[in-house]
């Protein structure tokens, strides 16, 4: 790249400590370039440079590797190009008049639904079961606190005692007993850790 990435074991961060914010920032772009080249009536510089963004982010996405930016940037996409191209009085029409394509193509969505699913699951497994089992630990931490919250600060202690608690039950898996291990400072918390921190940590914090 012309720039030195921000993390030694990550070639493509942009500005970002990790890919995963990156990809965010992308993935959030996109829907955006895509509405303003879609409300240009006629090819003018903000049509190309619309245009210049879309096929540079759909070159760069793929290589940050995050499967939550990719499916956020393929719904909100699809999302602004209905908005600006359909229209949906006819297509309510041609549902009544031509039901049964519909409905095979409907069917057809929902598996290649599943497919891809699936394909992003294992695409890195690893990862996805990691970030199961910390929603899991983090839902039984907020058990605990289902109002107050713990405070500003507080998210890494509380996940803590619940993980060992979870881990000392027995119903841990061995193969992600290794997860349960890693300390998680604030620094390393991803972009939606901070959020489960933050909704959790400010109740106690400005309530109490």
């Amino acid at each position: 790249g012309w720039t030195q990435s921000s993390h030694s074991l990550f070639r493509l961060t942009g500005s970002f400590f990790n890919p995963g914010p990156y990809s965010g920032y992308l993935a959030i772009t996109l829907p955006i370039a895509l509405g303003i080249l879609l409300k240009q009536s006629k090819r003018n510089i903000l049509y190309y440079f619309a245009m210049l963004c879309i096929l540079t982010i759909i070159v760069i996405l793929p290589a940050g590797m995050s499967r939550s930016a990719w499916i956020a940037a393929i719904c909100s996409c699809a999302w602004v190009y209905a908005m600006y191209r359909l229209d949906w009085k006819r297509i309510k029409i041609e549902l009544i008049q031509h039901k049964k394509p519909y409905i095979i193509c409907g069917f057809l969505g929902c598996v290649l639904f599943l497919a891809g699913s699936t394909y992003f699951y294992t695409l890195k497994k690893d990862s996805a079961d990691g970030r199961f089992l910390m929603w899991k630990v983090t839902a039984k931490a907020i058990q605990k606190y289902p109002v107050t919250g713990t405070g500003l600060g507080g998210f890494p202690a509380a996940y803590a005692e619940a993980q060992a608690e979870y881990m000392t039950s027995g119903k841990m898996d061995r193969r992600m007993s290794g997860i349960c291990f890693q300390r998680i400072p604030a620094n390393r918390l991803g972009a939606r850790d901070h959020w489960i921190s933050l909704v959790y940590d400010l109740p106690r914090k400005y309530c109490l």
